[in-house]
């Protein structure tokens, strides 16, 4: 399977599948030729056999210079359940960054739970409008995207479901889960953002609000977590790495090691 570009001749036969893909919906008519003619660059087609079995179409902002809009992903019924509408998605994103975009938008019908699902498993926050929609929305970071517009952060990874975790905690915009790799203590639970954010000194600029109000829920979060496994008030830790001197991971992502109970190791 490959990811290409899209081309102008692209149109014709991703219309034709439309309405079966979305399993008798006619949905044809919102597909638009001008996508493949003038908004040709942010247009991705997945290929298998020389045979599209996928497409992300898009466009840029002409109101807001760092943001872009998904208006269609499509994936033949054939193909679904491989990841390949994430991988669609992260193509999308890795042009998005390569042209200075930092914000994606998108949107949905509130009956469509699949799609409301996979927007979040992105990382998306999302709100309903009161009109039978629902408004999705991303920031991006360059820093989580590797060679092959896969995400190297290993929490973008859980965000994404593409690395297993054992879920603790999750809402719109945080999400906690058991340590993955070596527990620390009896109780070693990680509360991290889902939104890509490098460490507590982006997310706390010297000047500026930055993100503080999402700093406050992180730890409030974490608090909580603690609590709700009886380790308060004897006590427990909650420890920010913060940089490479502060034995922050290589590919950063902010998080909060919560720490319950008699270590097993020094997490000094």
């Amino acid at each position: 399977m490959i990811i290409r570009p899209g081309l102008p001749s692209d149109y014709t036969f991703i219309k034709s599948v439309m309405n079966e893909w979305w399993g008798g919906r006619q949905v044809d008519h919102l597909q638009h030729e001008l996508f493949f003619n003038h908004f040709i660059d942010t247009v991705f087609v997945a290929e298998l056999d020389n045979k599209i079995i996928g497409f992300v179409n898009g466009f840029y902002s002409q109101t807001d210079p760092q943001s872009a809009y998904i208006h269609f992903v499509g994936i033949s019924p054939d193909s679904r359940g491989i990841g390949l509408g994430r991988k669609l998605y992260l193509q999308f994103f890795d042009k998005c960054l390569a042209d200075g975009k930092n914000k994606v938008y998108s949107c949905t019908r509130e009956i469509n739970s699949g799609s409301i699902e996979f927007h979040k498993k992105l990382g998306f926050s999302f709100k309903n409008d009161g009109k039978g929609k629902v408004h999705f929305e991303k920031y991006l970071n360059g820093d989580c995207i590797g060679e092959q517009n896969e995400t190297t952060c290993i929490n973008c990874q859980i965000v994404h479901r593409v690395r297993d975790a054992k879920v603790v905690f999750e809402n719109e915009s945080i999400l906690a889960v058991h340590d993955i790799f070596k527990p620390k203590a009896e109780m070693h639970i990680v509360v991290f953002p889902k939104e890509h954010i490098k460490s507590l000194d982006y997310a706390l600029p010297p000047e500026g609000v930055g993100k503080r109000s999402l700093v406050v829920d992180l730890i409030e979060t974490a608090t909580k977590i603690a609590r709700n496994n009886g380790y308060s008030p004897d006590g427990f830790r909650l420890v920010i790495n913060t940089g490479i001197r502060g034995t922050q991971h290589k590919d950063s992502h902010l998080h909060i090691h919560v720490l319950g109970g008699n270590l097993t190791e020094d997490f000094s």
